[in-house]
């Protein structure tokens, strides 16, 4: 396959990319020089082909990225010892910095100074951790809004969600700095969901390769239904909006409970609707006067009957009401909460999806009629 300009030029504007800035024009003269320092080295018929193939599938700023936090930087090495440093990929990232994450920015910068120091730098920093599944729905409701062609990098919208998932990213209390999520990086992750659209893949197109299994859970979760996305990542602001500053929401992994499909935010509000003592107690007298028991509307397990005084009063409660339609502030009422055992709770929030109530009455009696009506299922 030929690999020239031509190449170059389409592959960058596939990524929604001018390859005719001076960005591009220096990238581009830079590739065509450090092939030729390794035909001078290796013999005419050498092409840097992964390269080639990083900008085929990442456009020149995704695939600088790339380079600059690889460990072995030979390309880096060549060009140096060649006199031929603005050319490298840690020199344009310092002479175009708004087109790169400031970690790429602050890596390129160390790497530079070591090797004038007379020293390596092969290390790479922390990276931003990966993206959570509230960030990938709204990253998702974008790209679906756009119909797969999301607006350029460094455009209002761009930026706007961007801006979004940071402060998201302190709500979360899982942000590393104040721009945890850029706009380079944000418009990157949309063009990953390319990489499961019929419309690209029929085609023949690719999206961004680096990704990983939660993107394209997301996708199989939600793309086929842009109206509960939209809704969904609506309230996920509506949440932020509504957060006071510096709020966090606390980690879930010491409920031992697996993250709702919709994500932290609305496992947040449904583990909340679970714990308000008030509604709870009104649940259970009602469920006292209606059965005089407090039993497991899956199992029958009555706490009272098996540990006598001990178990007086005891069950949990389990909010039935989808995840997905859930707001913030939503009021609740007794018909929206299931008595539960521990174990049947558990069990429903034990992995994605998390169970309804007839699934896991299904799985407990394996068919057979529940021995305990349920209390209130208007």
């Amino acid at each position: 396959m030929a690999l020239g300009r031509e190449e170059f030029d389409r592959w960058c504007r596939q990524h929604n990319e001018d390859p005719t800035d001076a960005l591009h024009e220096e990238a581009f003269r830079g590739l065509i020089v450090y092939e030729e320092n390794l035909r001078r080295k290796h013999g005419w018929h050498v092409r840097a082909i992964r390269t080639w193939d990083q900008i085929e599938k990442e456009g020149l700023i995704g695939s600088t990225e790339a380079r600059v936090l690889g460990r072995s930087r030979i390309g880096f090495k060549s060009m140096m010892e060649s006199g031929q440093r603005e050319l490298t990929d840690e020199y344009l990232v310092i002479k175009y910095p708004d087109q790169f994450s400031p970690e790429i920015v602050q890596l390129a910068k160390a790497r530079l100074e070591a090797w004038d120091r007379g020293e390596t730098l092969s290390h790479a920093p922390a990276r931003n951790p990966t993206w959570v599944r509230d960030e990938l729905i709204l990253a998702l409701d974008m790209y679906l809004q756009y119909a797969g062609n999301p607006p350029p990098k460094g455009s209002a919208e761009i930026e706007e969600l961007s801006e979004t998932l940071n402060r998201l990213g302190r709500y979360l209390g899982i942000a590393t700095n104040d721009r945890f999520r850029n706009g380079n990086g944000v418009y990157m992750k949309l063009m990953n969901f390319r990489r499961f659209d019929p419309v690209f893949t029929q085609a023949g197109k690719r999206g961004l390769s680096r990704g990983g299994q939660a993107e394209e859970e997301v996708w199989n979760e939600f793309a086929s239904n842009p109206e509960c996305c939209h809704e969904m990542a609506q309230t996920i602001r509506l949440a932020l909006a509504g957060a006071q500053e510096g709020e966090t929401i606390a980690d879930l992994g010491g409920d031992d409970i697996e993250e709702a499909e919709e994500g932290r935010v609305f496992t947040t509000m449904h583990r909340g609707h679970e714990r308000n003592t008030a509604l709870i107690n009104r649940k259970k007298r009602r469920a006292l006067a209606a059965l005089g028991k407090l039993a497991c509307e899956a199992c029958g397990f009555d706490f009272r009957e098996r540990y006598g005084d001990r178990g007086e009063g005891f069950i949990e409660c389990h909010h039935i009401k989808p995840v997905h339609t859930l707001k913030p502030g939503d009021k609740t009422k007794p018909a929206d909460l299931r008595l539960l055992c521990s174990n049947c709770h558990r069990m429903v929030h034990a992995r994605r999806h998390w169970l309804t109530i007839e699934e896991l009455i299904a799985i407990v009696h394996r068919g057979t009629e529940v021995g305990v009506p349920m209390v209130e299922r208007a």
